[in-house]
């Protein structure tokens, strides 16, 4: 099952009722005792609240404060991920993965409910010749995938400047504890 991470996300707000919930600012810092936590936000406002959960990804400033850095914990797999919605792809198979795997390298596509395609690129690291800046994760990603056919160069002509792209390296997180 695939769910839009904007889904995922509207599910959650309306199932937290009275729950506060702040856009825009991020967990600066923190300092827990047996009675809860004192957060410091991003945005200068501090607060004490029973509990913190820390569900912002790979670069977790949240694991940072309350475990350790990234540096130390994170295990990298070898691998990079890209991943991006086109709209009005002309070639649609509802409910179904489409898939195309090379050595070192797997392209697919799925249409998703609001008829858009999302595009998933996963690669060897080895194809890049260094971890690129966010500017340049584009042309990384057209280089890495530059001598495969199949729909990958239609796929990679929908990726523009404006599109939303996430890419990043494909890592697991080792912490001694998770609580």
């Amino acid at each position: 099952v695939s769910v839009a991470r904007s889904d995922l996300a509207a599910a959650l707000v309306r199932a937290c009722g009275a729950v506060s919930i702040r856009c825009g600012a991020s967990v600066d810092e923190l300092h827990a005792d047996r009675g809860g936590v004192d957060v410091a936000l991003t945005d200068g406002t501090r607060e004490r609240v029973d509990v913190v959960v820390g569900a912002d990804g790979l670069h977790s400033r949240v694991r940072e404060l309350a475990f350790a850095p990234e540096r130390v914990v994170e295990r990298h797999l070898g691998c990079h991920v890209a991943v991006f919605a086109v709209p009005d792809y002309p070639r649609r198979e509802p409910l179904t993965y489409v898939a195309h795997t090379i050595a070192k390298r797997h392209a697919s596509r799925f249409t998703l409910h609001d008829g858009s395609t999302m595009v998933l690129f996963v690669f060897r690291s080895e194809l890049l010749d260094r971890e690129p800046a966010r500017d340049d994760q584009r042309d990384a990603l057209r280089h890495a995938f530059r001598d495969v056919g199949w729909e990958v160069p239609a796929l990679l002509a929908r990726l523009t400047a404006d599109t939303d792209l996430y890419f990043d390296r494909v890592s697991q997180v080792h912490v001694p504890r998770w609580s």
